[in-house]
């Protein structure tokens, strides 16, 4: 529900202030009235930008392509909309409902959510608004998202898997360094002895981790604190991205859904009437790689010189031979926004492909991995039990 800042006088001729929530001006002004406040003031609250989950901005933009597609006039649908999202979302829809009331074209109204609604998002509606054809871009710009979001959605339930084994794995270990071997050490001790090798070198590391705790945690903030500062340079962006495009097992899949999201992205542009230079520089800026976006810029530099884009996106040498070749298929024939959707395609397709097949290549090999840890702490503990009678003799 909206709010609103209100001045006023109360009954005894105090100065009042303050923020209420309501669902419009006459309701706000019945509330202040019922309780003797003479209303000298009502303006709406600064809504704030925040940032919106990624599939409740997709189920809203869907809901709104359906009901402009259904003729609802776009006041009514906005209202209707603020009605039923959740609460971030519904602040900044009444507030982008207020703007358009008052006059404003939607993009206007939207370039102050740069934080809810993207460059990409922005530019969609724009050309919708200039071409007169709202509801169309509407319903392309919501099967975009939610094809990205599922795209988005498989690659992240590929990286659960290894992730979470890998944390149980480390868990297990240091469980198993910290509370079990410590009891094994004593009895170990009255050996009088020589223990096995690996015996000695799991009780090297559970007394290292007990008296230096800290030194992981150290190194485990200081990596974090690495990418996390480091990333965030240009340089180290760049350095960071190209390193992941090149990693074995998943780097392939990432450069599909590089590939993938840059050809969806450019061909909606292209079919909602957006201007390539303009579709390339929104689509450099929406890549989500910075090796992507840096030959994505160096082919939109070229294309302003004249050039066809198949060619400097071949000289980039980030983009898949097979790629170029549509791409310029569709320069030649004029069907560009067409190839653009067919690539899109093919590498959503290749993406489930490569999501299936690496769930099948990692199970086993985190499995033995995980045997490996676990069965190798295991067998050293109990190597000495195996050995006892030469310990002791």
């Amino acid at each position: 529900m909206p709010r609103f800042n209100y001045r006023g006088r109360s009954s005894d001729g105090r100065l009042l202030s303050g923020e209420l929530e309501a669902a419009s001006y006459d309701e706000i002004l019945q509330k202040l009235r019922g309780g003797g406040v003479m209303v000298t003031a009502i303006e709406p609250a600064a809504v704030k930008d925040v940032k919106i989950k990624r599939r409740e901005l997709v189920v809203f933009t869907r809901q709104f392509a359906t009901m402009i597609d259904a003729g609802l006039p776009l006041i009514q649908t906005l209202a209707t909309l603020a009605e039923q999202s959740p609460d971030d979302l519904a602040e900044i829809i009444v507030d982008v409902r207020r703007q358009v009331e008052a006059g404003q074209p939607l993009s206007n109204a939207l370039e102050g959510f740069p934080r809810t609604f993207d460059r990409l998002y922005i530019s969609l509606v724009r050309a919708g608004e200039l071409s007169g054809n709202l509801e169309g871009v509407l319903e392309q710009l919501a099967g975009y998202m939610e094809r990205a979001d599922s795209l988005r959605r498989k690659v992240s339930g590929a990286l659960a898997y290894p992730t979470v084994v890998l944390g149980m794995v480390v868990l297990l270990a240091l469980g198993f360094l910290l509370f079990i071997i410590p009891l094994f050490e004593g009895i170990f001790t009255g050996f009088g002895a020589q223990l096995p090798l690996p015996t000695r070198v799991v009780v090297a590391i559970s007394e290292f981790l007990r008296d230096y705790f800290y030194v992981p945690l150290i190194l485990i903030a200081g990596i974090w604190l690495f990418f996390r500062f480091y990333g965030e340079t240009a340089e180290g962006r760049l350095k960071l991205d190209s390193i992941k495009l090149r990693l074995p097992l998943f780097g392939k899949l990432f450069v599909k859904v590089a590939v993938a999201r840059f050809s969806r992205t450019l061909g909606i542009l292209v079919r909602s009437g957006v201007p390539i230079m303009d579709g390339l520089a929104i689509t450099a800026a929406t890549a989500g790689n910075r090796l992507l976006e840096q030959a994505v810029r160096k082919t939109r530099r070229a294309v302003g010189e004249g050039q066809p884009i198949a060619e400097p996106l071949k000289e980039t040498a980030v983009f898949p031979a097979m790629v170029v070749a549509m791409i310029a298929v569709g320069e030649r024939t004029g069907r560009l926004e067409e190839m653009l959707g067919k690539i899109a395609d093919f590498y959503d397709d290749e993406v489930e492909v490569a999501v299936t097949g690496l769930a099948s290549l990692l199970e086993p090999i985190l499995m033995i991995f995980m045997g490996l840890v676990v069965g190798g702490l295991v067998i050293s503990m109990y190597l000495p039990i195996f050995q006892m009678p030469s310990l002791i003799g």
